[in-house]
C-alpha cells in the first residue's frame, strides 16, 4: 500500500485487510485514529495521540502525575514571553504546541 496518512480510503482498506493494526507516526490525526479504533483492532488506541499532540496538555498531565519535568510556561502574548524570561531565565526554547517533532517547532 501507499498512501499519504490521512488517506481515509487507504486507512480503512489498511484495516479491513490486517488483523491489527500498530503504528508509531505521532503525527497522525487523532480524530482519525479515533474512528479508525472503534472499527479495527487497533490496541494502542488513539488516545496517546491525542494527549501527545498537545505539547500543554502533555506537560500539564507529567506534572499531575508527580513527574519530574523542566519548567514550563504558556505563552500566547508578547507579554507572557516578557513573563516567561523573568520566570525562567536564559536560555529557554521556545516550542509551537502542536505539530512539532524531531526538533521542528522549536
Amino acid at each position: 500500500m501507499h498512501a499519504n496518512y490521512d488517506d481515509e480510503q487507504a486507512l480503512n482498506q489498511l484495516g479491513e485487510n490486517s488483523d491489527v493494526v500498530t503504528y508509531e507516526f505521532e503525527n497522525m490525526s487523532s480524530e482519525q485514529l479515533k474512528k479508525l479504533t472503534q472499527l479495527y483492532h487497533i490496541p494502542q488506541g488513539y488516545q496517546a495521540i491525542e494527549l501527545l499532540q498537545d505539547r500543554l496538555t502533555e506537560k500539564q498531565t507529567l506534572l499531575e502525575a508527580n513527574t519530574q519535568i523542566v519548567p514550563f510556561v504558556q505563552i500566547q502574548t508578547n507579554q507572557d514571553l516578557l513573563k516567561a524570561i523573568e520566570k525562567l531565565g536564559f536560555p529557554f526554547i521556545v516550542k509551537t504546541r502542536f505539530g512539532g517533532y524531531d526538533g521542528k517547532g522549536q
